[in-house]
């Protein structure tokens, strides 16, 4: 587990090192990602540390609660969608240098 996780942790520092390197335009570009901006798939990852911390926090103090405000999908129920339309709005609403300090806060917890 310790070589996963310092795995993970070498991989978001070699992300976020090649995130600050990029202008505002190239944060602006498509990605692989079908509707999505290279800036959208980072608030997206950013998102998801930060929710995983949190659900694991929870976890392992006996809490398999989903987040408040929040409910368990059903059965062959998919979240894709708002889960996109979260991290988009997530990324429009701050610059670059907010949402990479956030990134680098959520993926080092």
């Amino acid at each position: 587990m310790a070589e996963m996780i310092d795995l993970m942790s070498f991989e978001a520092s070699q992300l976020w090192d090649f995130m600050a390197r990029l202008d505002t335009e190239k944060w602006s570009r498509p990605s692989a990602c079908a509707g999505w901006t290279v800036g959208d798939v980072l608030a997206h990852l950013t998102q998801g540390a930060r929710t995983w911390s949190a659900a694991i926090t929870r976890a392992t103090a006996g809490d398999a609660n989903p987040p408040a405000g929040e409910q368990t999908l059903r059965p062959g129920e998919r979240g894709s969608e708002a889960t996109a339309q979260r991290a988009i709005a997530f990324r429009q609403g701050m610059g670059e240098a907010e949402l990479l300090h956030a990134f680098a806060e959520y993926s080092r917890t």
